[in-house]
Order: structure tokens, then sequence, then C-alpha cells
């Protein structure tokens, strides 16, 4: 990426910018291009890699620097109950630790990749600045990730490659939105948003003051939720571990179809991957 892509949107400064281009560098290191021989055999791959079912194989093949360790059951079975969705919601309160934002990541491009959904996503967290943090991998692995460029083609579209919105040459679109941001607006060409992915929103400041955190329930209900076409596709997500009793992710946990809990420490003490 050409850096005045990236300086021309509010995260200029020099330290930023350095870590930006040192994470482009490790992907580069860490994601060996995929060769073939003949055009036949990368057909023969991206078959086998994309055979339903394969979702695993296909992480593996595409992220091997995030792929380093056996995924655990719990988190296997949860991909596999999103393979296939168009509209669904799903509640992941896992455990600090248990891979839920790179896991996610991971998700949404093997459906924009292989099931062809269309991604217009916005991703929320409790500032804009940490919602800009957590889009950082998806931005750095369609740039730099040798293995998927190579299967996959070039994916920067220039002039639409900033740190806080970027648009692919695919024409998928993915926006980073602090709480209580006015997340309207969102649409690509026709496409309202179908991707909504609550990463790491919940306060605990906020979770101390009832009134902080019906405001807050409010926005996500009111002004976040409505983003998406009722009578398109949506994928809505929430990946938080509960800070409290009464904290936005337990509130929406109520709402989904998909509902999951997982400690670091399962009861017996084992640890849960």
């Amino acid at each position: 990426m050409a850096k005045s892509l990236f300086v021309n949107n509010t995260r200029t400064d020099k330290q930023a910018l350095a870590e930006w281009e040192e994470l482009l560098d490790s992907l580069r290191r860490t994601t060996v291009a995929k060769t073939f021989a003949s055009q036949k055999e990368r057909a023969e791959y991206i078959q086998w890699i994309e055979k339903q079912g394969n979702q695993e194989v296909w992480m593996a093949e595409m992220f091997p620097n995030y792929y380093s360790s056996k995924p655990a059951k719990f988190q296997r079975a949860s991909t596999k109950r999103l393979m296939g969705k168009t509209r669904y919601r799903q509640a992941r309160r896992w455990a600090r630790g248990l891979s839920k934002s790179t896991r996610r990541m991971m998700e949404v491009l093997y459906k924009m990749f292989v099931e062809k959904y269309r991604v217009n996503c916005l991703l929320i967290s409790k500032t804009e600045e940490n919602a800009a943090r957590l889009l950082d991998p998806y931005r750095a692995n369609l740039e730099a990730n040798q293995r998927l460029i190579s299967v996959y083609g070039n994916q920067v579209r220039q002039g639409k490659w900033g740190a806080y919105e970027f648009v692919t040459r695919s024409g998928n679109a993915f926006r980073a939105v602090g709480a209580e941001q006015n997340p309207r607006g969102a649409r690509l060409e026709e496409l309202r948003v179908t991707v909504i992915i609550l990463d790491d929103v919940d306060d605990d400041e906020v979770c101390r003051n009832t009134d902080r955190l019906d405001n807050r329930w409010d926005w996500i209900e009111r002004a976040v939720i409505p983003t998406i076409d009722v009578s398109g596709n949506y994928l809505i997500f929430f990946d938080n571990n509960p800070i409290d009793e009464d904290c936005l992710v337990n509130r929406f946990a109520k709402l989904v179809e998909d509902n999951e809990i997982m400690p670091m420490e399962l009861e017996d003490g084992r640890s849960s991957w």
C-alpha cells in the first residue's frame, strides 16, 4: 500500500505508520505465496480448499500465521454452525485469549471469498480507534497475505483504502465505528450493511452506570441494527467476554439464535482450549 493512502486519515503519526508497515512485513514473511504448475493444478487446489465442510482446511491454508495451533472443539463447532448462513445472529461470550477476533476475521473472509457473500461490514468497538485497530488485520491480510493474494488476487482498491474505511477491488467494504457514533450512511452503492461485528464494546465504567448502559444499548437497537436490510442478508455478531452481570453482550445474547459462553477453564479445571 502506498504510504499516502495511510497518512490521509487521522492515524498519521510516525509510530502508527511504523507499526502498520511492520505488520505488513510480518504478514509477507509468514505467508508464503502458493505456486501452481498449471491452471488445472490451481483449479484443483481451489476446489479442494473450498469443498463444503473444508472451512478449517481453508483457514489453515490461507492463514498459516494464525493457524499455528489446533483449534478447540468449541471453536470448530461454532464456525461450523455459521457456515452457509446468510441471516444469522451469534453471540460469543468467550473468555479473553480464546481467539474471538482472529477467528471471526477468518470466518468473514471465508464467507466473502468462498461463499461469495457480499460484505458491507461495520466493525464496532468501544472507541473508533479501537474499532480501527480491530479492523487492521482484515485490511493487512487483504493487502499483504501472500497466500491469500496468490489464490484470490490483489484486493487493494486505490483511493479507497484507509484505516477507518476501505473497499476491496471485488466490491466488499469494511468500516470502523466507535460506540455511539452515527453508523448510518454506510451503503455500498445499492447494498446496505450486511455484516455487523460488535467486538470489545462493553466498558467497565459504562456497566457501572445503568443510565449510560441503557443509552448505549438503545444506540445499538435504534442506530446500529437498523443499518441492515431486514428483508435481505445480514450477519450480526457480538464477540465480548462478559464483564458484568448486566452488560451489552449479555443483553444481546438473549436475542440470538446462537449463544455460546466459554470460560478459560472448564468446571473440572481443564483448559477450554
